[in-house]
């Protein structure tokens, strides 16, 4: 739970599709074209943007809704200083990570430009 770091910027996300889900039991490995991807430990949501969305620490529970953003280009990315990542895909799909792993990294953010771990 350290948040990301002040002057993070995640707009590289822009623009980028997923291509891959990679589903384990402790561990979600999201990875998207131009050799982005993402690898979750924490708890997630998804679902329509504007909706009430539900935080899942159980990949299984979101799995089929995960899958439907395959192939989908990320539209707009935002985020906050506590970790909270926001990305909105086509189709008006939301996926949020959060920072909630109290001693643990709750997920890490890989791209050509470096690694950022939260």
């Amino acid at each position: 739970m350290y948040g990301l770091r002040s002057g993070a910027d995640l707009n590289f996300l822009k623009g980028r599709t997923l291509v891959q889900a990679c589903f384990g039991p402790h561990d979600l490995i999201l990875n998207f074209d131009e050799d982005v991807s993402i690898s979750i430990w924490s708890a997630l949501a998804v679902g329509q943007s504007g909706a009430d969305l539900q935080r899942h620490a159980a990949f299984a529970e979101v799995g089929q809704e995960v899958l439907r953003l395959l192939e989908k280009a990320v539209l707009e990315v935002g985020w906050t200083l506590s970790g909270t990542v926001s990305l909105t895909f086509e189709g008006d799909q939301l996926l949020e990570l959060y920072d909630d792993n109290a001693g643990y990294e709750s997920y890490a953010i890989s791209s050509p430009a470096g690694l950022i771990v939260v």
